[in-house]
C-alpha cells in the first residue's frame, strides 16, 4: 500500500526585495514569505521611490531539521 505519511519539505520559498541604489550597485532590501508580498512591497518602492529600481530574486531556502 502507499506510504501516507506527510511530506516535510525540506525547502521555502521567500522572495527578496532588491532596490538599485546605483553606486552601491543591488541592496538587499527586505525579504517576504509570498509572491503576494512581495508585489505589494515593490508597488510602495516604486511609488515612493520611483528613480531607484527595484526588483524580486525567489530564493529557495533550507529549512533546519528540528
Amino acid at each position: 500500500s502507499m506510504n501516507a505519511r506527510k511530506y516535510n519539505r525540506k525547502t521555502l520559498d521567500e522572495w527578496q526585495i532588491h532596490v538599485w541604489y546605483g553606486s552601491h550597485g543591488w541592496e538587499h532590501e527586505t525579504t517576504e514569505d509570498s509572491w503576494k508580498d512581495a508585489r505589494a512591497q515593490v508597488k510602495c518602492y516604486r511609488e515612493n521611490a520611483p528613480q531607484y529600481p527595484v526588483k524580486v530574486m525567489k530564493r529557495r531556502v533550507r529549512i533546519d531539521p528540528t
